[in-house]
């Protein structure tokens, strides 16, 4: 079975998942989208408006985060000494604009509907450098603000 959300095309319709693989110009790669909700209330116009955000989102959008992006670095590395750090293959990064040269955003993201504020996220999985086990987790409000940055979870919030 299949769901079409205007502008995005045919998703897979399967219980209380969308899914399908459409192409993000931020990523500059298909991403494979998993829309998750669970109610038959769910209104079509917001997530088509979620994920056209999302899929032209300006690279600024994301540069916007830099500071979070290198605070969530920091406190991921910080128990670790300069030693520990080469020997792990860590990257020690002293400027916080450089920490995106050790991100490579991701290929999956969820849609998500806050059930508090009544607000579609997409939470997107990244691979980052310092921390290859828990990756780098990314949250956008409506597919276009920066509302998250923490190790992969996928939560909206903390």
């Amino acid at each position: 079975m299949t769901i079409e959300i205007p502008g995005h095309g045919q998703f897979s319709d399967s219980d209380d998942e969308w899914t399908a693989t459409l192409s993000v110009d931020v990523v500059g790669d298909d991403v494979e989208f998993t829309v998750i909700h669970d109610d038959e209330d769910v209104d079509i116009d917001e997530v088509a408006t979620c994920l056209s955000n999302y899929r032209s989102l300006p690279e600024s959008a994301l540069k916007a985060a830099t500071s979070q992006v290198f605070a969530y670095y920091r406190e991921a590395t910080e128990e670790f000494s300069a030693e520990e750090r080469e020997d792990y293959g860590i990257p020690e990064i002293t400027e916080p604009a450089d920490v995106w040269n050790f991100v490579t955003l991701g290929a999956s993201a969820t849609v998500e509907l806050d059930d508090e504020t009544d607000e579609w996220f997409i939470i997107t999985e990244n691979e980052c450098d310092w921390e290859p086990e828990h990756g780098l987790q990314i949250v956008l409000r409506n597919g276009e603000a920066v509302t998250r940055v923490s190790e992969y979870d996928g939560f909206i919030r903390d």
